[in-house]
């Protein structure tokens, strides 16, 4: 099985602890490589560098998010662009798991996960919630595409804006819906 972190090295903020974090889920056996890059594009160069046609079983991704957009830099990758780089990477039936902020909150999240799912063949799983600096992720959805239920509210996460349009998610805490921490580094059974 291989398992990749992919990261965004372009945060001065973040990318050194997404860095320090990917580093320790290596050396504890929770993934087999690690791809820091500036663009998703040099990223996926790498993973390709190594990797026969759909031989990765898992990529994780860590970088920003908003309802329905994977940020990179200050690019936002919208999902068929996203799909378009994982496409022939990710095997269908593996698992891409999206540790951004609030990629599945709101009907623009409902409709990125799902057309993720669909193109890549893949389960996709994303949060509802901003990730917070404590280490928790609230709102884990996981979406199968071969069962299109979405059996979360819409409004999960949402503290401004509508389901349409929503414009500001809310922060991870512990007693919010489905929350894990940045050590849980499988998905929780269903």
């Amino acid at each position: 099985m291989k398992r990749v972190i992919i990261y965004d090295t372009t945060d001065a903020t973040l990318s050194p602890v997404w860095a320090l974090g990917a580093r320790l889920y290596r050396r504890l056996g929770w993934c087999d490589e690690i791809s820091g890059a500036p663009t998703m594009a040099e990223a996926m160069i790498s993973i390709r560098a190594r990797h026969a046609r759909a031989s990765v079983d898992e990529i994780q991704i860590w970088s920003h998010g908003s309802p329905g957009r994977l940020w990179w830099g200050r690019k936002a990758l919208p999902p068929d662009v996203l799909a378009g780089y994982l496409l022939g990477t990710l095997r269908p039936e593996g698992l891409l798991w999206l540790r951004i902020c609030a990629y599945v909150c709101g009907a623009p999240g409902r409709q990125a996960v799902h057309h993720l799912g669909r193109h890549l063949g893949a389960t996709v799983a994303a949060h509802t919630h901003d990730i917070g600096h404590y280490g928790l992720h609230s709102g884990l959805r996981v979406y199968h595409p071969d069962d299109s239920r979405m059996d979360w509210p819409a409004e999960e996460g949402i503290v401004e804006g509508t389901v349409a349009r929503p414009t500001k998610a809310a922060p991870s805490r512990p007693w919010h819906p489905s929350t894990i921490t940045a050590l849980t580094h499988r998905l929780p059974r269903r």
